[in-house]
């Protein structure tokens, strides 16, 4: 009972967030739940009540196969679904990050959503004053990809950290330069991004996929 309490106040959180953030003219987004394998609830669409049926059909259930839902979002979703230039793409993803169930190893997984371009903004759940290896799995997903983890006290507080995902979705920059000897040859090349003003912190990719040359 109390984790259905708990889960149906995720699910409100998150519905709160898709309504105050999607602009239905531009933004897009799909919903995919996973406990032994990733489940596609709601496909892409700008439609909020697809989105919010899509949240609430989601149940809690048993095992946890964190890191294939999150390469096959990027896989089948994120790398395969575009928009009009210039897009950005984000996943939200709110997990304890513990994964027991997955044949895709971690580094897999962030190296398909640096393929997919996508920033990863993890909403921790593990409600315990102490920081376990599920957290750590969720912050090296977040810095890797640009992106921020967050761990609200209690689930009350959640709608706080998704206030801020909102907040920093909204006010980005998008910096382009021409690498040096750059090849067409699908490596990953890596980005140092750092701000002369120490009083700022400055958050990026740790890198992309060059492109293949055809």
């Amino acid at each position: 009972t109390s984790i259905r309490s708990r889960f149906e106040f995720e699910q409100q959180s998150a519905t709160e967030f898709l309504l105050e953030i999607l602009k239905a003219r531009s933004d897009r987004a799909f919903v995919m739940g996973f406990d032994v394998t990733p489940t596609v609830t709601a496909a892409w669409t700008n439609n909020l009540d697809a989105l919010e049926t899509g949240i609430n059909r989601l149940r809690p259930g048993g095992g946890t196969a964190l890191f294939d839902a999150v390469y096959t979002a990027c896989r089948d979703k994120l790398l395969t679904e575009r928009g009009q230039e210039p897009v950005r793409k984000a996943m939200v993803l709110i997990s304890d990050g513990d994964d027991n169930q997955s044949r895709v190893r971690p580094d897999e997984a962030i190296k398909e959503c640096e393929r997919a371009e996508t920033i990863i903004y993890a909403i921790s759940t593990n409600w315990t004053p102490s920081r376990g290896k599920g957290d750590q799995v969720l912050n090296d997903m977040a810095v890797a990809t640009g992106g921020q983890v967050f761990f609200p006290p209690s689930v009350e507080e959640m709608s706080n950290s998704f206030r801020s995902i909102e907040e920093e979705l909204r006010s980005q920059y998008a910096l382009t330069y021409t690498p040096a000897d750059f090849k067409e040859n699908g490596a990953f090349r890596p980005i140092y991004l750092f701000c002369n003003d120490r009083r700022f912190q400055v958050r990026a990719k740790k890198g992309y996929f060059a492109p293949r040359a055809q």
